[in-house]
Parts: C-alpha cells; sequence; structure tokens
C-alpha cells in the first residue's frame, strides 16, 4: 500500500500550518489563465502556442484552457471573485514563508523533501524572469518576493540552482 502524505513529511508541530496547497491553486489559476491579460503574455506563450501553428487548434487549447481553470475555481465558490482569490493567494505565501522561517528546506531538513519540491512548482513561475514570461499583473510573486524577508525566493533560487542550472 503507498504511503500517505503525512508519512512523507517528517513529525513537525509547523505542519499542521499548512495542510493543503489550496488556496495557492485558485490564485494561481486565477493569475495565470482567467486574467487577461496574463493569459496573453504568459499562459498562451508557454501552454497554447506551443501545441500548434494551427489558429484553430491554438483558439481551442486557449478555451479548453480558461475553460478548466474557471471550472476548478467554481468548485469552491459560485462567484469567480478576483480580489478574494488573490488576497487568500497571498496569506497562504505569507503561512509558507512564517513555516520556512531562516531554515534552507521546509520543516527543518537537513535536504530538499516533496513539500519543498510542491512549494517550488508555485514560486518558480511567478518569479521567473529569465524565460521571457511578461507578467502583466503578477501580484502572486509581488507576495513571493514582499513577505519573509525573501526567504520563499531564496528557497526558490536554491532549488533552481542544485537542480536547473
Amino acid at each position: 500500500m503507498g504511503k500517505s502524505h503525512q508519512t512523507l513529511l517528517p513529525p513537525c508541530p509547523k505542519r499542521k500550518q499548512i495542510t493543503k496547497q489550496q488556496p495557492l491553486t485558485p490564485s494561481q489559476l486565477y493569475q495565470l489563465y482567467i486574467e487577461p491579460r496574463n493569459f496573453a503574455n504568459v499562459a498562451r506563450p508557454l501552454y497554447v502556442d506551443t501545441v500548434s501553428t494551427n489558429t484553430l487548434v491554438r483558439a481551442t487549447t486557449a478555451y479548453q484552457l480558461q475553460r478548466a481553470a474557471l471550472e476548478e475555481l467554481r468548485k469552491t465558490n459560485s462567484s469567480v471573485d478576483a480580489g478574494e482569490i488573490l488576497a487568500d493567494g497571498k496569506e497562504a505565501f505569507a503561512a509558507l514563508s512564517t513555516v520556512l522561517g531562516g531554515d534552507e528546506w521546509f520543516f527543518g531538513r537537513e535536504e530538499m523533501g516533496l513539500f519543498d519540491a510542491a512549494v517550488f512548482a508555485y514560486t518558480c513561475l511567478l518569479l521567473d524572469r529569465t524565460g521571457g514570461l511578461e507578467w502583466v499583473d503578477n501580484g502572486l510573486g509581488d507576495a513571493v518576493r514582499e513577505c519573509g524577508q525573501g526567504n520563499l525566493v531564496r528557497h526558490c533560487e536554491r532549488i533552481r540552482g542544485l537542480y536547473f542550472s
């Protein structure tokens, strides 16, 4: 039988502060796929234009991506309130920053763990300035940069340096 998510993390009282990825997922879905200027400048070049050169295929892919994001957002709320969704995401990054504190890795681990990789999956896209991403409204990226005296930025850079340079 597979391990539960609880057995992948070391015992730590801080872990109880963060039990799931929500509200990071809705806030990133909104910022990337629903905010029209970000969709045009970030999501389209990454996830639509690379699929095909055919205009119809690209239009269909764009529609499907935005519709899937909207459906995911509506699973938790019948209306999509951008301000509330993004505020929840910023609050979640602040909580992550608090949990990380001055440590290199989450939960005081000696080396990178699964939770570090999950956080990196969110922060790397928001902080990427070298991949040609042109965020028009990157409130979540700003939140990552501002909280915890930059500890989430250093965490992201550490993983990028270890595994992607």
